[in-house]
């Protein structure tokens, strides 16, 4: 898991449980992630990793925020 996320997850939703944090979490029903959380959390990965979201991303888990962040342009 990259530290970077992990400093995200926790600068943003600071109540997160990261012991327990495997790509399998679900964001919102395993981490307690609310819609604004979220939100939080994507202008964040947005500003680190410099991508745009167009909104048609679909992140249930924390793989697949990864999966989207290792298939950007540029990696």
């Amino acid at each position: 898991m990259p530290q970077e996320l992990i400093d995200i997850l926790l600068r943003t939703a600071p109540d997160t449980d990261i012991s327990k944090l495997t790509a399998e979490s679900r964001l919102k029903a395993d981490l307690g992630l609310t819609s604004l959380d979220f939100i939080m959390i994507m202008f964040e990965i947005q500003d680190k990793y410099g991508v745009t979201f167009t909104g048609k991303e679909s992140f249930e888990t924390v793989g697949d925020v990864l999966r989207f962040l290792q298939e950007k342009p540029g990696n």
